[in-house]
């Protein structure tokens, strides 16, 4: 365990509150959730003492034209950290996603679908897409879980927009 020193900052009491509940939400105590936020915060590659996974997930995703996709996935909120002609990486916070140009896409059913968890209203994501150019071709759908969004990336890769609502959680 690394070592660690107390760190004291002053903060409005309604950011106070919210902070002690998303610490209780995600079942952490308040040192460990703040110590991932500010990680999150200060720089992603820098290695976090807390985790002991040894892997971290990286979803490939093949794409015909990689100019565009990577226009497509910034669109999302990605931030390009290496950009190439056949292979790009993006993040978004914590999570990873990476592109791999291919002359065509395999033949066959898609076994993958990604998914995303937005903080904002679906009606504030489907503006940013429609602003960006991205053609958002269904309505916000109503779930057991909240709402969605489904879209496609520029190749047909389904990706689905969650919003959700823990009143609603099962």
């Amino acid at each position: 365990m690394s070592e660690k020193q107390q760190f004291n900052v002053y903060l409005p009491p309604a950011l106070i509150r919210a902070v002690k509940h998303k610490a209780i939400d995600s079942e952490q105590s308040l040192s460990q959730f703040v110590e991932e936020v500010l990680a999150a915060r200060v720089g992603a590659d820098q290695p976090r003492a807390t985790s002991a996974a040894t892997l971290t997930p990286l979803p490939i995703v093949y794409v015909t034209d990689m100019a565009r996709s990577l226009s497509f996935y910034q669109a999302l909120g990605f931030t390009i950290h290496h950009k190439g002609h056949v292979w790009s990486e993006l993040r978004l916070d914590q999570a990873r996603l990476a592109l791999h140009s291919t002359k065509a896409l395999p033949a066959g059913p898609l076994w993958v679908e990604l998914a995303f968890a937005t903080h904002v209203r679906l009606e504030t994501v489907m503006a940013q897409l429609q602003a960006a150019g991205v053609v958002v071709e269904h309505e916000i759908a109503d779930e057991a879980f909240g709402r969605s969004l489904r879209l496609q990336d520029p190749d047909g890769l389904p990706l689905q927009i969650n919003e959700h609502d823990p009143d609603l959680y099962a």
